[in-house]
């Protein structure tokens, strides 16, 4: 399969050369949606997927190209992005052999750092973030009809992926959910594969207000990705696409989103005083497993009050199995069913606290954007983009993201970065007409 591999990343990479930036990213996206990330190309100790080779021969196309250079500031988000991948090495480089360090963080430069960077070089303006949006419903509605088939019937229309390989024997092949299989199709996992659609879902929404033509069909890519995101019977899109939903929802609403905030700060403290149980136990009504919850609520506990981080506060584990699977369940291993723990656990405060800061930034992109649109049908691409977000920072209590989620979650943020300009020029056409 290393063979049929390289092929086709060779083939991208012709493709992704001779076409135009928006487009040289939408065949990214489609293999990263469509090809499997644990098919590789192994060069000395490094594994190459499509996607890290092909992100490559983006980036360095783009960075080539005189009139991207020109359009591209940079901004505090795109520091901060740098500055998180920077920390998290040197936490890791302490904690960590080089000969460890070295393909891994190579590996998450190519999965993070250059897909949001991509991204931003690659859609200035209004006009090419709605050809991306587009092209992500073209790409993912027939990928959610494969995995609603798996769901129903058990069987994978690619399942031959799976045979070229065995770490694919890791899937997550667990017990059916009321009687339905749980659908991952080209992804390591099921839960991957439903928040790859909770991701995106609410980000393609934002095209509803900006279409004067087949509506109808546009509806129907949006209920097709969201019976993919439910294909998976996980908890944690089902959270997202919550959190994301009710967030959508406030728009009309949106003039008053100083109170909104602080009523669900004062329900958030009112729960932790009055209460036996934390807030974030609340996490409990959106899972499927009253044990998973309560795991997923144990494990902050351990980490943040019962001393799982003591002695490792500054630089984090690394990589090593911190141990405290034992001291929830007496399991052997550690589950990290949370991004916010897992980014501490390995790379501690020093690589946390620039993660954390990398988020406020994507938040006040937005935030600039949206007071900068003059016009609603603006507005309401800043507020999807904005719940999609939201939806997906609250679900890392959940969830942590791998494989091709993590790539989405930057290429997310990357959009982020790139509103404020995608604002911007749909006021200078607004201008001219």
């Amino acid at each position: 399969m290393e063979t049929i591999t390289f092929i086709v990343s060779l083939v991208a990479g012709i493709l992704v050369l001779c076409s135009s930036p928006i487009h040289g990213i939408v065949i990214y996206f489609a293999l990263l949606a469509w090809y499997p990330s644990y098919l590789t190309v192994t060069l000395g100790n490094v594994d190459f997927s499509v996607c890290r080779i092909l992100i490559f021969v983006l980036f360095v196309k783009f960075c080539c190209m005189e009139d991207l250079r020109r359009q591209f500031k940079l901004s505090a988000l795109d520091t901060c992005v740098i500055f998180s991948f920077v920390a998290q090495s040197i936490a890791a480089g302490i904690t960590e052999p080089f000969n460890i360090i070295i393909p891994l963080h190579g590996a998450a430069l190519l999965e993070t750092v250059l897909p949001y960077f991509s991204v931003r070089l690659a859609v200035t303006h209004r006009k090419r973030y709605l050809s991306f949006l587009k092209s992500i419903l073209l790409i993912t509605a027939p990928l959610a009809i494969v995995g609603v088939y798996q769901c129903f019937s058990g069987h994978n229309l690619l399942v031959f992926f799976e045979a070229y390989y065995a770490w694919a024997q890791k899937i997550d092949k667990s017990a059916a959910r009321f009687g339905l299989t749980r659908a991952y199709v080209t992804f390591s996992h099921s839960i991957m594969y439903g928040l790859f659609f909770a991701m995106l879902w609410p980000i393609c929404f934002g095209i509803s207000n900006n279409l004067k033509y087949n509506k109808h069909i546009f509806f129907l890519g949006i209920s097709i990705m969201i019976a993919g995101m439910l294909s998976s019977m996980s908890s944690g899109p089902l959270l997202t696409a919550f959190l994301t939903t009710g967030f959508i929802c406030l728009f009309r609403w949106r003039s008053h989103w100083k109170p909104i905030v602080t009523a669900v700060i004062f329900v958030c403290l009112l729960l932790e005083i009055i209460s036996n149980r934390h807030f974030y136990d609340l996490v409990d009504y959106f899972t499927f497993s009253g044990a998973t919850a309560w795991y997923r609520s144990r494990l902050i506990d351990i980490a943040l009050f019962k001393g799982g981080m003591s002695g490792h506060w500054l630089v984090g584990y690394g990589y090593a199995e911190p141990g405290w699977g034992y001291l929830i369940d007496q399991r052997n291993y550690t589950d990290m069913v949370n991004h916010y723990i897992l980014i501490l656990s390995r790379y501690g405060i020093v690589g946390f606290l620039p993660f954390f800061l990398m988020l406020i930034m994507a938040i006040k992109s937005l935030i600039r954007a949206y007071k900068a649109s003059i016009d609603e049908s603006s507005q309401w691409l800043v507020w999807c983009i904005s719940g999609a977000l939201f939806g997906i920072l609250g679900t890392f209590n959940s969830v942590s993201l791998f494989g091709q989620t993590a790539t989405v979650f930057y290429m997310i943020l990357g959009l982020c970065g790139a509103m404020p300009a995608v604002v911007r020029s749909a006021h200078k056409k607004l201008q001219r007409n």
